[in-house]
């Protein structure tokens, strides 16, 4: 909540104190307190792939085959190797060709939806695709 809350919040929002410092760690003992998955906001950046590919336009909303990959894969090892329970899992996208993209993708029944579909609710974990991938800016698309 900390980098949420101080992005978009201006530092107005108060955590419990009963869930203020609960990591990854604590709904899955057997991951190390230190393992980079036990940060409290874990953040990949897609600029490393080579090969990747970019956003894409399709049907006035967007997707990103490669994103949805990456996120498909991290959800199999948090419930395959972490024991997660999948509906324990959010997978939240601004794009609606993104969550179509991302319900094929992944095999487990995790929650996918859109940000305002998923408003006012709750999960332990929470992964947010941001989708857009390009060269120009927010307003191109290859």
């Amino acid at each position: 909540m900390n980098w949420s809350n101080e992005v978009f919040y201006d530092n107005q929002l108060t955590a419990n104190e009963t869930v203020k410092d609960i990591t990854l760690h604590d709904i899955c003992p057997n991951l190390k307190h230190n393992h980079v998955l036990n940060s409290p906001i874990f953040m990949i950046n897609m600029d490393g792939e080579k090969e990747r590919t970019r956003e894409k336009l399709e049907d006035y909303s967007f997707t990103n085959k490669d994103e949805a990959q990456v996120v498909s894969d991290y959800v199999l090892r948090l419930i395959v190797d972490l024991g997660l329970d999948a509906k324990q899992i959010a997978v939240i996208a601004p794009y609606y060709a993104q969550i179509e993209e991302l319900r094929r993708s992944i095999r487990f029944p995790v929650d996918v939806n859109t940000v305002d579909a998923f408003q006012g609710h709750e999960r332990e974990v929470v992964i947010f695709c941001l989708v857009r991938d390009n060269n120009e800016g927010m307003e191109s698309c290859d």
